[in-house]
C-alpha cells in the first residue's frame, strides 16, 4: 500500500536560481512536522525528507512545481521518489466536465456560479477545497501572509515567524482530504479495469510538474543590455503602430491624442460606433453592458494571428491589440516595480517565469506572455 507525505513550503527570491525557502510543513502518518528554513536554517529538515524518500513515500503537494522548486533550493534532489500534484488533477477533473467545472465556485474569495460557457473555475487552492470538500478558508489572511512572505523584509518576516509557520500548516492539513475528494471522482468517471493507467497518469503528471520546476530554476540566460533597449523603445514601435493605422483609415482615426498622457490612445466612442454599424451579431459585452473592446471580442469575427492585411479595419486593430500584449510587460511606467518582464529575472541574469503547465484545456503548458520571453 502507498505511503503519501503532503508538503507545503512558503518561500521569496522566486526568480533566483535557489529561492530562499522561509518555512515547510510535511504532513505525514497524520502528523504535522513543521520547520523554519528562513535564511539556510536547513539542519532539520534535509535528513527528515531524505528519510521519507528512502522509505518509499509518494510526496503530494497542491502545486507541485512550487514544491519540487523548494526541494531543489534546499540541495535536495525532487525525481528520488514519486510525486502526486493535487492541482493539475483538479485541471484534469474540470476539463469538458460541466458537473464540475459549473454551479458554484470560489472566485477570487466570492462564491459565485459558473454557467456552461462561461468564465472558467478557478484552481488554486482556496478555489479547489471550496469545491471538492465544501471547506471556505480565509483567502484574506492568505494574502496578508503571503504578502509579508514576499515582500523580502527579513526582519518582518522573522516578525511575523509564528504567523506564518501556522499559515503554511493550515494549507498542508487539507492535502488528504482533497485528494480523497479527487480519487472519488475518479471512481465514478473511470473504470475499474482502467485505474492502473489512471494511477500511471498521475504520476506522470506529477513528473511533469518536476521537470516543469527543474527547466524553470534553471532558467533562460537573457541580454539584460538588449532587453533594457527593448523596454525604451517599446512606446516608439506602439506610436509607430497606432500612427500607421490611423494613416490607413484617416476618416475614421480610431486613436486620438491625449493630452493628460501626452500619448495616442484608443478612441473608445470610434470604434463602439463601428462595430455597432458593422451590425455583428454576438459581439461579447462587458459586465457593464458596453460592447468590449478587448482582443479577445476582435478575435471572435477577425482570425488573424501574424499578418494583418492593409485596409482591413479589424485586423488593422487586432494588429494593435496583439502587439500591445505581446510587448506589454516590457512598457511599464518609471517607479513601477511588478509586473513586469524584469520581475522573472534573477541576479544572475537569468529568466524564470511561470510556465503554467496544463493550464490549458487540452493540458498544453500555457506561459504567461508577460514573463515567457518567446511569447514576445
Amino acid at each position: 500500500m502507498s505511503k503519501f507525505a503532503y508538503l507545503d513550503f512558503e518561500y521569496n527570491h522566486s526568480s533566483e536560481k535557489r529561492m530562499n525557502i522561509v518555512c515547510g510543513s510535511i504532513l505525514v502518518d497524520d502528523k504535522i512536522h513543521n520547520f523554519w528554513t528562513n535564511n539556510g536554517c536547513l539542519s532539520n529538515i534535509k535528513p527528515f525528507i531524505n528519510d521519507l524518500m528512502g522509505k518509499g513515500y509518494i510526496f503530494v503537494a497542491f502545486a507541485a512545481e512550487a514544491e519540487a522548486s523548494s526541494l531543489m533550493s534546499l540541495g535536495i534532489e525532487p525525481l528520488k521518489t514519486k510525486w502526486v500534484d493535487l492541482q493539475l488533477e483538479v485541471k484534469m477533473l474540470y476539463n469538458h466536465n460541466y458537473a464540475l467545472s459549473t454551479g458554484e465556485h470560489l472566485v477570487r474569495g466570492r462564491k459565485v456560479h459558473i454557467k456552461p460557457f462561461g468564465e472558467k473555475p478557478q484552481t488554486n487552492l482556496a478555489s479547489s477545497l471550496f469545491k471538492f470538500c465544501k471547506i471556505v478558508i480565509d483567502t484574506d489572511h492568505k494574502t496578508a501572509m503571503r504578502d509579508i512572505i514576499i515582500s523580502k523584509d527579513n526582519a518582518l518576516v522573522e516578525q511575523n515567524k509564528q504567523s506564518i509557520m501556522d499559515y503554511c500548516a493550515s494549507d498542508v492539513k487539507y492535502l488528504p482530504s482533497l485528494f480523497r475528494s479527487i480519487m472519488g471522482h475518479y471512481d465514478k468517471l473511470v473504470l475499474h479495469s482502467n485505474k492502473s493507467t489512471l494511477q500511471a497518469e498521475i504520476m506522470n503528471r506529477g513528473e511533469y510538474s518536476i521537470r516543469t520546476a527543474m527547466m524553470v530554476r534553471h532558467g533562460t540566460p537573457i541580454n539584460m543590455e538588449w532587453a533594457h533597449n527593448l523596454a525604451a523603445n517599446v512606446p516608439i514601435a506602439l506610436n509607430e503602430c497606432i500612427q500607421d493605422i490611423n494613416l490607413q483609415f484617416p476618416i475614421i482615426k480610431p486613436f486620438k491624442f491625449e493630452k493628460k498622457s501626452a500619448k495616442f490612445v484608443m478612441d473608445t466612442k470610434v470604434l463602439r460606433d463601428w462595430i455597432t454599424a458593422q451590425n455583428y451579431p454576438a459581439w461579447k459585452k462587458t459586465e457593464t453592458g458596453q460592447l468590449s473592446l478587448a482582443k479577445e471580442a476582435w478575435e471572435d469575427y477577425f482570425h488573424f494571428r501574424h499578418e494583418f492585411p492593409q485596409g482591413n479595419f479589424g485586423a488593422q486593430i487586432l494588429r494593435y491589440l496583439k502587439l500591445k500584449e505581446s510587448l506589454n510587460s516590457f512598457n511599464f511606467k518609471a517607479g513601477q516595480k511588478e509586473n513586469t518582464f524584469f520581475d522573472t529575472v534573477g541576479e544572475d541574469g537569468y529568466s524564470r517565469p511561470y510556465m503554467n503547465h496544463f493550464g490549458a484545456q487540452s493540458s498544453r503548458t500555457q506561459a504567461k506572455s508577460s514573463g515567457f520571453l518567446f511569447l514576445k
